[in-house]
C-alpha cells in the first residue's frame, strides 16, 4: 500500500512539474510573453473604429490624428505604421507617425510608439481613442500612450 501511494505521488509531482513548465506564457523556446499595454475590442479594431490622437498645449482637443486601420488579411499579431495628419478643424505644420503591435484576434496591444515633429506646442497627451459618440469631437481614451511619444 505504501509503495502504491508513493507511486501515485510520483505521478502527481511529475504531472505538476510538466504543467508548470508548459504554462509560462512565452514561446516554446523560453522567451517570455510580451507585456500587454492595453486591450482593444477586436470587432472595433478590425472595423477601423479606433484612432491615434496627439494633444498639445495649443490644441487640447487634438493636433494630430489618424484612424487605426489593420492591414487587410492580417491574422495573429501584426505590427504596422501609419501617418498622423492634422486633426479635424486644426491647422498645423505638425507631422507624425505611429506604430502599433496588436493581436487582431484578441486585441492585445504589446507595442506602440508615436513620433512627432513641428507641433504648435509641447505634447500633453497621446492616446488610442474609441470611436466618438454621435455629436462628440472625441471618443473616450482606451490606451494612454503619452509616455511613448518622441518629439523630433
Amino acid at each position: 500500500m505504501l509503495q502504491r501511494r508513493m507511486f501515485l505521488w510520483s505521478i502527481i509531482l511529475l504531472v505538476g512539474a510538466f504543467s508548470l513548465v508548459g504554462c509560462g506564457g512565452g514561446d516554446d523556446d523560453g522567451t517570455p510573453a510580451p507585456t500587454v499595454i492595453g486591450t482593444l475590442d477586436p470587432a472595433i479594431l478590425n472595423a477601423g473604429g479606433y484612432y491615434f490622437q496627439v494633444h498639445t498645449n495649443t490644441n487640447g482637443g487634438g493636433e494630430l490624428r489618424t484612424n487605426i486601420t489593420v492591414p487587410a488579411g492580417s491574422t495573429g499579431t501584426v505590427t504596422f505604421n501609419t501617418t498622423l495628419t492634422a486633426a479635424p478643424g486644426v491647422t498645423t505644420a505638425g507631422t507624425g507617425t505611429a506604430s502599433l503591435t496588436v493581436n487582431v484576434a484578441t486585441g492585445a496591444v504589446t507595442g506602440a510608439s508615436i513620433t512627432v515633429s513641428n507641433l504648435s506646442s509641447p505634447v500633453n497627451g497621446a492616446h488610442i481613442h474609441n470611436p466618438a459618440p454621435a455629436g462628440a469631437a472625441n471618443g473616450p481614451v482606451v490606451i494612454d500612450l503619452t509616455s511613448r511619444v518622441t518629439t523630433q
